[in-house]
């Protein structure tokens, strides 16, 4: 079943496969995360790599959020960097991650000296570390990095797909939030996200482009703000805070609608109510005011979506105007 953003009923898509075959699926499934390891007294938690690139689908490129603690200490939080060797089977719609090397790691919550030593530690522990992640959401997080995957077969699973009639983004967490602190600031950020997002004392603050929007929780409602807190412009510069810093203080700017998801999901955005447009020669209707590829047809009103290199159906043939307020 794939959900509609801010809809109050769902649509049951199914993946169309190239022979002509159907078959049903639920949401992006993929094993479990965080995953927990022990190494010589130490524990870490590793939470949803976001990744970057999958180069001829053998090396993999990816940051991921991970915590570390050692026995009466608190749990240290920060961002590695990776790359790896990988091995995927698609039967199984899995990708096997080995041969890890750390490229680099930020532990913002540290002064400078415990930070070389936690990074040494990590260039020791992480790579020991082997672990999968699921093939279809693997092509969904790539696709949002514009890396092309299309040749690879994902199986049946149906993404979440997320429909907005204004320009929008898809703030991703992956489960619950992980704040980490910002050394010499009141500043925490969330490390398992893709996106530049802040808390600071009962605020969140997210940088979308270069507008600054704010919320008191991560679902909303999302605003736009010209207002920061004072400590953003003491980020610690060259620990990939530069864009950051490039974007205070704020500046007016349009603010996109924020939809929040804590599982991987894929977007679609309508200029206003989806406006259809005959092909000629055809049976098929094509949504002229979206980027996406969406397709309606007429004989038996189904609505066909090309996501991720794959192609849905439902048959709804109102979707989405009748859920549009």
């Amino acid at each position: 079943m794939a959900t509609l953003s801010l809809l109050s009923t769902t649509i049951s898509w199914t993946q169309v496969s190239p022979s002509g075959l159907t078959s049903t699926g639920s949401a992006l499934n993929a094993p479990s995360w965080p995953k927990t390891f022990d190494r010589n007294g130490t524990h870490v938690i590793v939470y949803q790599p976001q990744l970057k690139a999958w180069q001829r689908y053998r090396m993999l490129v990816a940051d991921t959020a991970i915590s570390i603690s050692q026995p009466g200490q608190k749990p240290v939080l920060g961002v590695i960097s990776w790359r790896a060797d990988t091995i995927t089977d698609v039967s199984a719609r899995t990708v096997y991650v080995k041969n890890i090397q750390v490229l680099n790691s930020r532990f913002p919550s540290l002064s400078p000296p415990q930070e070389a030593g936690m990074q040494e530690r990590v260039s020791q522990i992480y790579p020991t570390m082997t672990f999968t992640i699921g093939l279809p959401r693997m092509i969904a997080s790539l696709e949002k990095a514009n890396t092309p995957v299309r040749s690879i077969d994902s199986g049946t699973q149906v993404p979440t797909i997320l429909v907005s009639m204004v320009p929008a983004i898809v703030l991703f967490v992956d489960g619950k939030s992980v704040l980490a602190p910002i050394q010499g600031t009141t500043l925490q950020y969330v490390v398992n996200t893709n996106w530049d997002l802040f808390y600071d004392h009962s605020d969140y603050y997210l940088l979308a482009g270069k507008t600054w929007l704010t919320s008191k929780e991560l679902p909303g409602p999302w605003s736009a703000t010209l207002k920061l807190p004072a400590d953003i412009s003491k980020l610690p510069p060259h620990q990939n805070w530069d864009d950051v810093l490039k974007a205070v203080p704020a500046v007016p700017g349009n603010a996109p609608k924020v939809l929040f998801t804590q599982t991987p999901a894929e977007l679609l955005v309508f200029k206003g109510k989806p406006i259809y447009e005959r092909i000629p020669g055809t049976s098929l209707s094509y949504a002229a005011n979206t980027e996406s590829s969406v397709f309606l047809h007429q004989p038996d009103n189904t609505l066909y979506v090309l996501i991720s290199g794959r192609w849905f159906k439902a048959a709804s043939p109102r979707w989405p105007m009748d859920q549009c307020q």
